[in-house]
């Protein structure tokens, strides 16, 4: 099978289980352009490890690399990451370098249905994702911190599956957009939510991941200033009024 058909079934496999779950939303009050990057790829072999931190318990840990193929398919490519990513839609494998990271057992919860063992764990180090675009030869980065949580299971079929709770993908050095080279994004992109989901079954050779972030363009300095005076005018208003 080649690498463009194996990564796009990961795709649909982990859009599936998205949906299954609920794909986190940009909350209403979020002001400005939304934009979306979602990304698939497959993990190490690391289902030994995590099932021994289950069995072994609290600071117990496992390793896991991200894309040790160094490719991953972009899925999703709007807004401000579109021009990076040209010919997506549809589906397309694009180089990535992601280095090991691990994961601390910090806590047990009451088993679910299905599984063995259900703990929360901590990421150890800061994950990082370099995407290779064919428009700039800057890399789009994103990179969820240390500290950032997760849900995992180990469930009775044996499969380890884990789900980010808390923490969201910083894009820290995506390049300037170029069809809107006014726009700056080291001042202009807000991080609003972030999706990430990897597991891995008995018997595979490796795992699957999938991630989503999702960014607000925030209005520009001299836009924010307008928006506090008007602000502050009307805060004068009501203060008029009520003495």
């Amino acid at each position: 099978m080649n690498k463009l058909n194996s990564l796009t079934k990961l795709a649909i496999s982990g859009i599936a289980t998205i949906a299954a779950t609920g794909i986190t939303t940009v909350p209403a009050q979020a002001v400005g352009e939304i934009s979306t990057l979602e990304w698939s790829g497959l993990t190490s072999d690391f289902i030994d490890e995590a099932t021994d931190a289950f069995n072994s318990g609290i600071d117990s840990t496992f390793e896991v690399s991200f894309s040790p193929d160094e490719f991953a398919a972009i899925i999703i490519a709007s807004g401000h990451f579109a021009p990076f990513f040209p010919t997506v839609p549809p589906v397309d494998v694009f180089p990535v370098t992601s280095g090991p990271v691990s994961f601390r057992l910090t806590a047990f919860e009451p088993p679910l249905p299905g599984t063995t063992f259900t703990a929360d764990f901590e990421l150890e180090e800061d994950l990082i994702f370099n995407f290779d675009t064919p428009v700039s030869e800057d890399l789009v980065i994103g990179s969820l911190g240390a500290g950032a949580t997760f849900a995992g299971e180990l469930l009775e079929t044996g499969a380890v599956e884990f789900e980010l709770e808390t923490g969201v993908f910083i894009i820290d050095q995506l390049p300037d957009n170029p069809e809107t080279p006014e726009f700056d994004p080291k001042f202009n992109i807000t991080s609003e939510s972030s999706i990430f989901e990897f597991g891995q079954t008995v018997g595979s050779e490796g795992g699957g991941y999938i991630a989503e972030t999702t960014d607000i363009k925030v209005p520009e300095p001299a836009s924010i200033l307008g928006l506090l005076a008007v602000g502050g005018l009307g805060l004068g208003l009501k203060g008029k009024k009520k003495s």
